[in-house]
């Protein structure tokens, strides 16, 4: 996946997502009012104004455009993403590419949450700040939760700044483990500092517990895991079935209070499946 800026030659694919996305997933939540709404809002003109802001861009996914996200000043104005393109981590990565970049110039973000998007927003540490009202046709109206975020501008990183430290391979590597996260778990994510031996975490929780952490440093990505007591019998019970890799790090990794931290340090994708049975260990996929 990468983000980049829109351009004019691009209208037709994103007034394509925007529509197909729209048509597909709003009927399931409002009526037929509501969603003409949304498909007349964003229209040609509309995008073509986006894009000339300069703030408009799309996620290229495999050569496709699966995505758009646009801001203005520190509003994020849409995210939408294709259906057969959503649950697979698409609008996360959208909105963290947004926040970087409102980032900049704001301590905080703030947006108009949809009903199709506002537990995504709440996952992203998003509060409803206020409510906004729009009369529609045939006496319809469309309520809509204002969200506010406060933004650590000094700790989200940007893709230039990922690559430059654990290099284009790696960073492809971390992109993709965070696309199968993504895809099999609704979570929080966190940026923080990396401690004295990384630069950057980027943790995975819900309802206040921790799933998982990814850990950037210099020519160095990292993926962690905590296994609880109950957790630990359930991969001993099961451990002949992972890799030796994963069975040498089980055995090396230090026990603390709270549990055995597994330290992983992967080059490529080959240790994914056994990352997605240790994260089914801690909580079961809540994706379908």
């Amino acid at each position: 996946m990468k983000y980049v800026k829109a351009t004019s030659e691009m209208a037709n694919e994103i007034y394509n997502v925007l529509h197909t996305a729209i048509k597909t997933v709003y009927p399931r939540y409002y009526p037929r009012e509501v969603v003409d709404f949304f498909c007349n809002h964003h229209s040609k003109e509309h995008i073509l104004e986006g894009i000339a802001s300069g703030n408009m861009g799309v996620l290229m996914y495999n050569d496709v455009i699966a995505g758009t996200g646009c801001f203005d000043g520190n509003h994020i104005t849409g995210v939408y993403v294709l259906p057969s393109y959503q649950k697979q981590g698409c609008g996360s990565y959208i909105m963290n590419c947004l926040e970087r970049e409102i980032s900049r110039m704001y301590d905080t973000a703030v947006l108009d949450a949809s009903l199709p998007a506002a537990c995504l927003y709440e996952h992203r540490g998003y509060k409803t700040v206020g409510h906004g009202i729009l009369e529609l046709e045939n006496d319809v109206k469309l309520v809509y939760e204002i969200m506010e975020k406060r933004l650590k501008c000094d700790v989200i990183p940007d893709e230039a700044e990922m690559t430059a430290l654990v290099g284009k391979d790696l960073y492809d590597v971390w992109n993709k483990l965070c696309a199968l996260i993504d895809e099999k778990y609704d979570t929080d994510c966190l940026w923080n500092k990396g401690g004295k031996a990384w630069k950057y975490e980027y943790k995975y929780r819900r309802g206040g517990k921790t799933l998982c952490a990814l850990y950037a440093k210099e020519n160095g990505v990292g993926f962690m895991i905590i296994l609880g007591k109950n957790e630990r019998l359930k991969f001993e019970t099961d451990r002949e079935n992972y890799g030796k890799e994963v069975q040498e790090v089980y055995d090396k990794a230090q026990t603390y209070h709270d549990g055995k931290w597994m330290m992983f340090e992967p080059v490529d994708t080959s240790l994914f499946h056994d990352f997605i049975k240790l994260l089914r260990i801690k909580r079961k996929p809540n994706r379908k």
